[in-house]
């Protein structure tokens, strides 16, 4: 899978069942059958959403806690990261 799939997936899943709530990257990644094997690796997606203003990262010890903001909603609802202007919501790529 892309990377820009990756990270539509974590925002598929966050947009679905977590909005408003901080949550474990590490679960949403699972939720979502994604294979990241490295918490460096998540990190990087994560800051990348972070720095787009889409989620709120919380940085743990061994986890980051992520929330999808009001940004990353109206994101998710009008375009994606791996089909630019198709909304994430819509896509049934699982």
């Amino acid at each position: 899978m892309s990377e820009a799939g990756k990270i539509d997936l974590i925002l598929k899943e966050l947009y679905e069942s977590h909005r408003g709530v901080l949550c474990s990257l590490k679960y949403i990644i699972s939720r979502a059958q994604i294979d990241i094997r490295s918490l460096q690796n998540m990190t990087i997606k994560a800051n990348r959403l972070n720095r787009a203003k889409l989620i709120r990262v919380v940085l743990m010890e061994d986890d980051l806690l992520v929330m999808l903001t009001p940004e990353g909603k109206f994101f998710c609802e009008r375009s994606s990261y791996a089909y630019p202007g198709f909304p994430i919501i819509t896509h049934k790529q699982r």
